[in-house]
């Protein structure tokens, strides 16, 4: 689909009041969403290790910006809670929020550190997990890795979901 191509058949047609010079619009290419769910729960046992997620991960071009949002249902023990974290090739830059949610409390955290674990701390023993991140690449390709581990070691697994998902998308 060209939007130039219909916009220059619109020109002098009653839908198109008026003129639009197709040729200086600024029209980008962007590759369509993408969606990973979890086809299996995955849990974390007395480990404050960041550990790359076994689904969460993708693709990145070199120069180009992404976002992504995770939103994982999850179960954990209130003294072991969950941090999380973003790996990425050299260059890029980030910008990560997390937030776990439950009944009545949250616990919000967010880093512009690749690596550095955000540490979402609550009382909860249920709850939902959402992550918003944005990736401005630099001039080498690589793979986005989502991470996460227990915030403190507990017996008690943090276990993110089966069909929790992450949405990313291609903006620039």
């Amino acid at each position: 689909f060209d939007l130039r191509n219909l916009i220059n058949g619109l020109q002098g047609s009653k839908l198109l009041a008026g003129s639009v010079n197709a040729a200086a619009l600024n029209i980008q290419t962007i590759s369509p969403s993408k969606v990973i769910r979890k086809t299996a729960a995955e849990s974390v046992t007395s480990s404050t290790t960041l550990q790359n997620d076994d689904h969460f991960s993708f693709s990145i071009n070199p120069n180009n910006i992404y976002t992504f949002d995770i939103y994982a249902p999850m179960t954990m023990s209130a003294a072991g809670s969950i941090k999380i974290a973003v790996t990425m090739p050299a260059g890029a830059t980030l910008e990560l929020n997390g937030l776990v949610l439950g009944a009545g409390t949250a616990a919000y955290g967010e880093t512009t550190s690749g690596g550095t674990g955000i540490a979402l701390v609550t009382t909860l023993t249920s709850g939902i997990l959402q992550v918003h991140g944005v990736v401005a690449n630099g001039g080498t390709g690589g793979t986005i890795n989502f991470q996460w581990a227990q915030n403190t070691s507990d017996g008690t697994s943090t276990t993110l979901l089966v069909n929790s998902h992450m949405i990313t998308h291609m903006i620039s």
